[in-house]
């Protein structure tokens, strides 16, 4: 009696690349979505046992603008099959692990100055340049991310899809 073959599961996505993920998604579906309005107030009301004020106030906005948004798009990422159906590739991880590696900059930057009671915030023109990269390497890295799933999971005959795309990208 012949049995049929068990389809193929995908490995698992390692949980640091669903991090590396998960950090500048969450913070973009934070700002897209309004994030929660008042939450921030509410985490500032319910620690109220720190008694630096700026530390406080920027403890607070961080767990609601970038631990929270970010711990639940891990978690949608690890328990649903969409983390292992993506499929990054090492230019766009390179590209997000540079957004990560700049969000985290701008944390522990601002906790320290929060730590010493100064305003935590960068100033105009380290915030100009600080976005203009941060934007730059989240784009890159989640368009590229797009297009490798795209790649590997949706087009069924890559090698048609390799020749129309280079007679698109010939020189005119």
């Amino acid at each position: 009696m012949h049995t049929p073959p068990e389809p193929q599961r995908r490995p698992q996505t390692p949980g640091w690349m669903l991090f590396t993920i998960a950090v500048p998604v969450g913070i973009l579906l934070h700002g897209f979505s309004g994030g929660w309005e008042r939450l921030s107030d509410a985490v500032f009301v319910l620690t109220g046992g720190i008694d630096n004020f700026e530390l406080h106030r920027w403890t607070s906005r961080m767990a609601t603008h970038l631990v929270l948004p970010t711990l639940a798009v891990f978690l949608v990422l690890r328990l649903t099959r969409l983390g292992s159906w993506l499929a990054p590739n090492r230019l766009a991880l390179g590209a997000l692990l540079m957004a990560d590696a700049l969000i985290l900059g701008y944390w522990v930057h601002g906790v320290a100055l929060a730590a010493i009671g100064r305003h935590p915030y960068p100033s105009f023109s380290q915030s100009e340049v600080l976005n203009a990269v941060l934007i730059g390497s989240v784009s890159v890295g989640l368009v590229v991310l797009l297009a490798s799933t795209l790649w590997h999971r949706c087009i069924p005959n890559k090698d048609r899809a390799r020749h129309w795309s280079g007679v698109l990208l010939r020189e005119v």
